[in-house]
C-alpha cells in the first residue's frame, strides 16, 4: 500500500489469506466515509476524484464554450461517482468514452455531496463577513487567513480547484466563463448551500480573481499556466485546422543543458522542423556549425529521465502540443546538443525499411503484479517490418507481445523508480503502455534507440545535408533581444550575404557582387551541398535561380551573364584533389 510518500508491504500466510485481506483493504479504501481526508488521495493530497475531473476538463473543455454550465446526464454521472467511490485509482477518463458534462457534473456533485463543505460550514460567516471590507487587499488578506485555517485535505483540494479555475477563465474568450459565471456555478458546490446568494457569488469570485496571490503562485508558474493553456487550444484548434502564421510560439529552448545561461527564447512556426531550430539557436548563440558536430533536437519529460533524439522530419510544435498530455507538462522541455551517433557510416547504412535486428536485453513492462514488484527479465528483442516482437526466448517462433512502431515514441533511459540493473536503456511510450528495456553499454542503448526511431519514420535521425527541404529558417525571425530577426527578402548583394550568412553550414567562401558593390565573407557550407544552396537562394528570393553546372571550367562564365541579372555569386570551395567553382545568376 502506498501512502503520503510511503510503501507498507503486507504479506499474507496463504492464498486465501491474502485474498481476504486484499478485498478487506480494497473495500476499506473505496468507501471509508464522504470526508475529502478519507478519499483515495493524490501525492499533494488532492481527492483523486478531484484531480482526474479538472485534468479532464482542462484538457477537453478549455476551449468549449459554456463549460460548467452543460448539464450531464444523470445517469452517467451517478455511475461515474460510484467508480470513483469504489475505486478511484482505477477509474480512466477517456475522451471518447466520457462525455464532458458528465465530468463537469461529477466534480460538482463530489463537492456538493462531501462530508463538509470545501470552505467548512464553521468558517461560513467569516467568508462572508469579509466582503465588509470594500478595500480588495484587505479582503484577500482575510481570505488568506481562513485559508491556513482549513484542514489539510480542504486546502490541498482548494489550491487545485481554484487554480483550474483561474486557467478557466484566463480562456473567457474561447469559453466564455468569465470569473463571475464560474464563481455563480461553485458557490453553491463550495460553501454546500441550497440555492445562490450574491454574498457566495462575491467571495468565491474573489477567491479565483485573486488566486495567484492567495497561494503565492510565482510569476514562473502563472507563465507556465498560460504557455500550456496556449499549447492545448493550439492542439485543439489543429486537430480540424492548418495552424496559420498567427499561430506561432516563443518558448524556450537549452544548449546542451537545461540553465537560465544556456536559455534561448525561439520563435516556432508550424512547419519549423529540428534542423531549422538548431540553425537559429547556434545563430542566437553565436556558435559555430559545422555538420560532423551533429546537432540534435532532444524532447526531455519525466524531469530529465527520459530524453528523445526528434526524427529530422518531425514537426517541432506538433511535439511540444502533446506535453498536454502529460501529468506535469512543465518538466517538459527541449534542448540541443551533439549526437554523433545519429548519423551511420556510410558503409554501414542500411535501407531503414528493410532493418532487421535482434538480441537480448532485460524487459519490464511496467507492471507491478508480481509480488516481487518490478523485475526486468530475459527477452529476446527483435525489430522488424516496423515492429518491435518480444519473445521467450532466441528459439520461440511466436512472439508474446508485439508493438506497432507507427503509435510509438523511444526514448533514452530509464525512470529511476524502475531501479534498473544497469544504467544504459531506452523506453519505448505508447498511448496505453510504457516498455523498457535495459542494455549492458551505452553503444547498445543508443544503437537500437536510433534504429526504432528509423524504422519508424523510414530514413535515418538526421537529414541528408544535401537535401535543401529542411533548411529555411531565414524565412522566419527569432526573438533576440526583445526584438525579431528581419527576414532576408531582399536582392541586394549585401543583404544576400548576410542572409546566407545564418546557414547552418561549415566554412565555404562567398563573393556577392550587386551593382558596383561587392562583399566576400566566410560562411558556412559543407563540401557536398552545391545544389543545396541554389535551393536556398530560390526560397531566399522567390524566384528560380540558374542551376550551376557539374565544374563551371568546363562552361564560359561571360557566355552566362545576361544584360538582366541583378547579382553574381561565385562559390569556391578547396579540397584536396580539386578546386571548383560555380556559377549562378539571379533573375
Amino acid at each position: 500500500m502506498v501512502e503520503s510518500g510511503r510503501t507498507i508491504y503486507i504479506h499474507g500466510f496463504n492464498t486465501m489469506d491474502f485474498a481476504l485481506w486484499h478485498s478487506a483493504i480494497t473495500q476499506a479504501a473505496g468507501t471509508d466515509g464522504k470526508a475529502l481526508g478519507d478519499q483515495q488521495l493524490t501525492k499533494n493530497g488532492v481527492p483523486i476524484v478531484v484531480e482526474s475531473c479538472i485534468a479532464f476538463v482542462t484538457q477537453y473543455g478549455l476551449c468549449q464554450d459554456g463549460v460548467y454550465q452543460r448539464p450531464g446526464d444523470p445517469n452517467g454521472v451517478a455511475q461515474l461517482l460510484e467508480e470513483f467511490t469504489l475505486d478511484a485509482r482505477n477509474v480512466k477518463l477517456r475522451y471518447k468514452e466520457r462525455q464532458l458534462g458528465d465530468v463537469t457534473d461529477t466534480l460538482k456533485s463530489f463537492l456538493s455531496q462531501a462530508e463538509d463543505a470545501l470552505l467548512t460550514k464553521e468558517l461560513y460567516p467569516y467568508w462572508v463577513s469579509a466582503l465588509d471590507e470594500e478595500d480588495e487587499s484587505l479582503r484577500v488578506k482575510k481570505y488568506s487567513t481562513f485559508i491556513e485555517s482549513l484542514p489539510k485535505a480542504n486546502r490541498a483540494t482548494l489550491d487545485a480547484l481554484l487554480q483550474h479555475l483561474y486557467r478557466i477563465q484566463l480562456c473567457r474568450h474561447l469559453n466564455r466563463m468569465p470569473g463571475d459565471k464560474l464563481a455563480s456555478v461553485f458557490s453553491s458546490c463550495l460553501f454546500q448551500t441550497q440555492g445562490q446568494t450574491p454574498q457566495e457569488i462575491r467571495v468565491v469570485h474573489d477567491l479565483i480573481d485573486n488566486y495567484v496571490t492567495l497561494f503565492n503562485v510565482n510569476e514562473e508558474q502563472v507563465r507556465q499556466m498560460e504557455r500550456e493553456n496556449s499549447f492545448i487550444t493550439r492542439w485543439n484548434d489543429k486537430k480540424d485546422t492548418t495552424f496559420s502564421p498567427a499561430g506561432d510560439l516563443i518558448f524556450e529552448v537549452y544548449l546542451e543543458k537545461r540553465g537560465p545561461e544556456n536559455c534561448c527564447l525561439i520563435k516556432v512556426w508550424p512547419s519549423m522542423r529540428s534542423a531549422e531550430l538548431a540553425e537559429t539557436a547556434l545563430s542566437m548563440r553565436n556558435v559555430p556549425y559545422n555538420a560532423d558536430d551533429a546537432w540534435t533536437t532532444f524532447e526531455v519529460i519525466e524531469n530529465g529521465e527520459l530524453e528523445r533524439p526528434l526524427h529530422h522530419s518531425e514537426k517541432i510544435l506538433e511535439q511540444v502540443l502533446e506535453w498536454s498530455a502529460l501529468d506535469y507538462p512543465s518538466s517538459a522541455f527541449l534542448v540541443l546538443k551533439k549526437f554523433a551517433v545519429a548519423e551511420r557510416d556510410a558503409e554501414d547504412k542500411v535501407d531503414p525499411k528493410q532493418l532487421v535486428k535482434g538480441e537480448h536485453l532485460k524487459f519490464n513492462d511496467g507492471c507491478s503484479k508480481l509480488l516481487s514488484g518490478h523485475k526486468f527479465q530475459d527477452k529476446y528483442v527483435a525489430l522488424r517490418a516496423h515492429k518491435l516482437l518480444l519473445y521467450r526466448d532466441i528459439k520461440t517462433t511466436k512472439a508474446e507481445k508485439v508493438l506497432h512502431l507507427k503509435a510509438a515514441k523511444c526514448y533514452l533511459g530509464l525512470k529511476k523508480k524502475l531501479k534498473p540493473p544497469s544504467s544504459w536503456g531506452f523506453t519505448v511510450y505508447t498511448e496505453k503502455q510504457q516498455w523498457h528495456f535495459c542494455c549492458d553499454e551505452r553503444e547498445t542503448q543508443v544503437g537500437w534507440v536510433t534504429d526504432i526511431i528509423s524504422m519508424k519514420f523510414g530514413s535515418d535521425l538526421r537529414s541528408d545535408p544535401g537535401d535543401g527541404a529542411v533548411h529555411a529558417s531565414s524565412k522566419r525571425g527569432a526573438v533576440v533581444d526583445g526584438r525579431k530577426r528581419p527576414q532576408q527578402n531582399s536582392t541586394s548583394g549585401r543583404q544576400l550575404a548576410e542572409g546566407l550568412s545564418m546557414s547552418p553550414t561549415p566554412p565555404l567562401n562567398i563573393l556577392a557582387i550587386s551593382g558596383n558593390s561587392s562583399t566576400r565573407r566566410s560562411i558556412p557550407a559543407p563540401p557536398t551541398i552545391a545544389r543545396f544552396w541554389w535551393g536556398r537562394l530560390e526560397r531566399l528570393f522567390g524566384h528560380s535561380v540558374t542551376t550551376p553546372p557539374l565544374d563551371a571550367r568546363q562552361t564560359s562564365a561571360p557566355g552566362m551573364i545576361k544584360q538582366n541579372r541583378a547579382a553574381l555569386l561565385i562559390l569556391t570551395w578547396r579540397s584536396e584533389k580539386y578546386e571548383r567553382l560555380l556559377f549562378g545568376l539571379l533573375d
